[in-house]
């Protein structure tokens, strides 16, 4: 056994350590794939049932994950700093093993000699630690929240070497292996780099302790158990949808193009391992094809393989370092196509590897101090970096920005930045230029199309919006999402059935998305099949309880019905989940202003107005609540800024008109009465009030002759009549 003091002070230095690198990174936001994954996965926004979690096919591929995920839900809802906690406790947990499986392998039988007993090793042991849990390669995995997958498959990686490493010390080895395959069966749950570590655990035992392949398979029985895992991948893997990058439509490389690119990729990983300067969360990386492209990364990356083979015959300790790396990263940096072909988080366990052989090599060259000081110097200056990195986290327009810096060629990034920006107030037009920009360098990218049509719709720009989610579906038919956006846009334009359609169509593909339930919902109400609106509303609200459009559309359906209550706690829960919803402030104004209580309803148009500067209805009606309550002159503001972006809005002149008379100015009330009539002659309201307004100027015959017009149009307009009869006294 090993004294416990060095293995506290170990933690004590890992988690300050690693408090100090990473505090920067828990204001960071959800980013692409956590949109998907958690703010959108509503499977997890329910704790209980558990079995609600694994109705979403995205979630049972990785079940340990999900339940991670579905607890933090439950604990802080979309609020990040929870997740951000979680990942670093995962990865100073996982530190904290690295340090016990390092210091208790530089204390066996094979390299005591070499690197010492007790302090020296745990000293040794500590650097190795801290310099990978700081280096700033790390932060994709710890940092970007979905991207726990890898770093908790990489604590309970970790875990099985170290309990099978107990194991083959220990008195009570059965504990242990039994520790060892719950760990493995754990990682299974997380990423399926996991089947590696039954050979990894295997190679260990050849280098450190067997001295030999037949020795080792002597303890077969836990190589068996360790290996059943691969049964319970399979299983999963099966169940669960074909991993890939959320929302990219990419034909994947042939397993020939993916292999010959992956050397230089590898070599990319070791640069950033050495010297983490321009880290990227999304390269875009291009398949090799030239000899130039090739060979470089070939020669190196063969070369140190061929080192690594030899190494394991002559030197099995340095030859597990060179395994340890190229084992790992083989599922997914060899010959199997995954859409990306770099992504830094995979080197998240091979980065150990690396940090070991530096450290050990510094040591047997320079001595324990130069090791140790040099150690302190990097890990200064990496977790500074890294500190610096978690800052790019904060905002995901910031992120994307740096990476379409460097990758201008990325279409992904430029989508990810249209998606970030038209998340901020009055970007929406930078949004609209990136998704173009995106579609430019990739004219069949339905995510962008898509996204480019939500952005136009925004905008009431429903015939361009329109062009584009067809030209989505054109690309990808089943696109379940562009089906919804396409029948919102119908809806707007008042085209029912179509929406309808395309609606049904987004449900078939996707019986439980939200938005679609949404937005048939509405289409039903509109068309008068009422109880069938509401049903499809209270299904999107079941399936996504804070989905702050669904809230607002039954709020107004409701409202229709005449079921005020019901539709103002509608609209107040819309604003609970989007305070800066302009539609949920208008309707709630409208909903309030029905209710006679037009002060509340000043302030909610007031806040769309903030929101929504240009927002004409919430001016017009905000105009209406103001002259109600005798503030004229602001309603008067209002009214104008009304007709400056809608000049031909006849309402808006009458009550432009009316707020004028009230003010005494006679000449300008009819000449909005008779602009209002220009727009529109059969107004009976215009003609009353511009009846009103001549009668006032004693030119009663003109005031009679627009009574009788209003009367013409509408035979039981009473003020009508009550004007014309006035008039037609003696």
């Amino acid at each position: 056994m090993f004294p416990l003091r060095p293995a506290l002070l170990a933690a004590a230095c890992l988690f300050a350590a690693g408090g100090l690198a990473y505090f920067s990174s828990f204001p960071g936001v959800f980013l692409y794939d956590d949109t998907v994954a958690i703010v959108e996965n509503d499977s997890l926004h329910r704790f209980w049932p558990p079995s609600d979690w694994f109705s979403n096919p995205d979630n049972i591929a990785r079940p340990a994950v999900t339940v991670t995920l579905a607890a933090n839900y439950c604990i802080g809802g979309v609020n990040t700093w929870g997740y951000h906690a979680f990942n670093l406790g995962v990865h100073l947990l996982a530190a904290l093993t690295l340090f016990g499986i390092v210091r208790r392998t530089l204390v066996s039988k094979r390299l005591c000699e070499r690197f010492g007993k007790g302090p020296e090793a745990s000293g040794l042991a500590l650097c190795v630690a801290l310099l990978w849990l700081v280096h700033p390669l790390q932060t994709q995995a710890v940092t970007y929240v979905i991207q726990r997958a890898e770093a908790l498959m990489g604590l309970f990686f970790l875990l099985t070497l170290y309990c099978a490493s107990r194991g083959f010390h220990s008195a009570r080895a059965a504990w242990w292996h039994a520790g060892a395959v719950c760990c493995c069966l754990l990682g299974v749950g997380c990423k399926p780099v996991i089947a590696t570590v039954p050979l990894v655990v295997l190679l260990y035992d050849v280098a450190f302790l067997s001295g030999t392949l037949g020795s080792a398979l002597r303890r077969w029985r836990l190589y068996a158990a360790l290996a059943s895992s691969w049964v319970l991948l399979a299983l999963l893997l099966a169940a669960g949808p074909k991993a890939g990058t959320a929302g990219f439509d990419m034909p994947a490389c042939t397993p020939w193009e993916y292999a010959r690119s992956q050397p230089g990729v590898i070599l990319h990983y070791l640069r950033l391992a050495v010297w983490p300067d321009k880290l990227c969360l999304d390269y875009w990386w291009p398949a090799a094809h030239t000899l130039g492209e090739v060979l470089p990364g070939v020669l190196v990356i063969g070369g140190l393989l061929g080192l690594t083979g030899w190494a394991l015959w002559r030197a099995p300790a340095w030859g597990f370092l060179g395994a340890w790396f190229f084992v790992i990263l083989a599922p997914t940096s060899s010959i199997m196509p995954i859409q990306d072909l770099a992504v830094e988080h995979r080197m998240y366990l091979p980065l150990a590897a690396v940090v070991t052989a530096v450290v050990c090599g510094v040591f047997l060259q320079a001595g324990r101090r130069a090791a140790l000081v040099l150690s302190g110097v990097a890990v200064l200056a990496l977790a500074c970096r890294t500190a610096q990195r978690n800052e790019d986290y904060r905002s995901a327009s910031q992120l994307w920005d740096r990476v379409v810096a460097q990758r201008p060629d990325n279409p992904r990034a430029r989508c990810g930045l249209g998606l970030a920006l038209a998340d901020e107030p009055g970007r929406l037009d930078d949004a609209i230029e990136q998704y173009r920009e995106a579609l430019k360098l990739t004219p069949k990218y339905a995510e962008a199309h898509n996204n480019l049509g939500i952005a136009l719709l925004e905008q009431g720009r429903l015939e361009e919006a329109r062009e584009h989610f067809q030209e989505a579906l054109r690309i990808r038919p089943n696109f379940a999402k562009a089906h919804s956006n396409f029948g919102e846009a119908l809806l707007r334009q008042g085209r029912l059935d179509e929406a309808i359609a395309h609606c049904q169509e987004a449900l078939q593909l996707n019986p439980k998305q939200a938005e679609a339930h949404n937005n048939l919902g509405n289409a039903l109400f509109q068309q008068g099949r009422l109880d069938e609106g509401l049903a499809h509303l209270q299904e999107a609200l079941r399936l996504k309880p804070n989905f702050p459009e669904a809230h607002n559309n039954l709020g107004n359906a409701l409202l229709q019905q005449g079921r005020l209550d019901e539709a103002l706690l509608h609209y107040q829960e819309a604003l609970r989940t989007k305070p800066n919803f302009p539609d949920a402030h208008y309707d709630l104004g409208n909903a309030l202003f029905q209710q006679g209580r037009p002060a509340e309803a000043v302030l909610h148009y007031q806040e769309a107005l903030k929101t929504k500067p240009l927002f004409v209805e919430a001016h017009y009606n905000l105009g209406i609540a103001l002259f109600q309550q005798g503030r004229v002159d602001e309603a008067l503001l209002h009214y104008r800024e009304v007709l400056k972006i809608k000049p031909n809005y006849a309402e808006a002149h009458i009550n432009f008109g009316n707020a004028l008379l009230q003010q005494g100015k006679l000449d300008e009330a009819l000449g909005h009465y008779r602009e209002a009539l220009k727009i529109k002659p059969d107004y009976p309201e215009a003609h009353n009030n511009l009846g009103v307004a001549l009668a006032k100027q004693n030119r009663r015959d003109e005031a009679a002759a627009h009574f009788q017009e209003a009367l013409r149009l509408k035979p039981d307009y009473q003020a009508a009549r009550e004007s014309l009869d006035g008039i037609l006294k003696p």
